[in-house]
């Protein structure tokens, strides 16, 4: 069995943004946005022809092998299974998968997603969670397109990132990839005592940050942040600019996780008697 269309192209790039830019100047509409931790992913349609364009951490090792440009080429297959075996036999190998169909290897660093042709043309690519863009964020009038890039993490994967990145000399790249999206999110800042390095490598995240948007949550008020740092003058500098610089929300009442609760099925209503 062979493959009977192609799903779509996945394309790395290091600025997800300015290349979707290029294609949507050709006609092109953004219509959806997938933010993982390791990358971000814009889809691309033009009539049947989808593109996804993806960049972060995710994307660096194929970028520093091969360079921007098509990184996926995803089949759609009559039989994935048969189409799959026969590819292995004629030397391709078995990658990964996404939803249970096979990626298999290709020619220059390429590899070949295998989905169902019984997928539709409007079905949005597998291996992202994607969210529906409103569509008139298209070109303007003036010809300008501007699509705001969040990224939201949890905080301690992120200073783990980094820490790796001191590891492996690519600690000014990763910092890059935190600095460029619009607005990056914090989740559970200062959830727990910070090492010097971690605490070096915030304070340098949040200057390089400075005049782009910032938003942190976290269980803790923000006097109770100093403590949790082993440098009292890092503490002051970053905290100094993170608490003096933004809007506070401070949101009281019980936590919502109880409503969440799974219910016993087996448990009896119990019935009450009103005297």
């Amino acid at each position: 069995m062979a493959a009977r269309d192609i799903a779509y192209v996945e394309l790395y790039a290091k600025d997800r943004q300015q290349t979707a830019h290029s294609f949507v100047s050709l006609g092109f509409t953004c219509v959806a946005d997938s933010v993982a931790p390791d990358c971000s992913s814009l889809l691309l349609r033009q009539g049947a022809a989808h593109l996804v364009i993806t960049s972060g951490p995710a994307t660096w090792k194929f970028l520093d092998t091969h360079g921007e440009g098509v990184a996926d080429i995803a089949l759609l297959c009559a039989d994935v299974t048969a189409t799959a075996q026969r590819a292995v036999r004629a030397g391709a190998g078995l990658t990964g998968s996404i939803r249970g169909n096979p990626i298999l290897s290709g020619a220059g660093g390429l590899t070949h997603a295998l989905l169902p042709a019984t997928r539709t043309a409007n079905l949005l690519p597998a291996g992202h969670r994607w969210v529906e863009l409103p569509q008139d964020l298209g070109p303007s009038a003036e010809g300008n397109w501007r699509l705001a890039h969040v990224r939201f993490a949890k905080t301690s994967p992120i200073l783990a990132d980094l820490a790796g990145g001191h590891a492996d000399r690519t600690w000014q790249q990763r910092i890059r990839e935190l600095v460029r999206p619009d607005v990056l999110i914090l989740d559970d800042f200062a959830m727990r005592q910070l090492s010097a390095a971690q605490a070096d490598d915030l304070y340098e995240l949040v200057s390089e940050r400075q005049g782009r948007s910032l938003i942190i949550t976290s269980n803790r008020a923000p006097s109770d942040w100093y403590p949790l740092f082993p440098n009292p003058v890092v503490a002051e500098s970053l905290l100094d600019r993170l608490i003096n610089t933004s809007h506070q929300a401070i949101m009281n009442g019980p936590s919502y996780r109880p409503n969440k609760h799974p219910k016993n099925t087996t448990d009896k209503p119990v019935k009450t008697t009103v005297k």
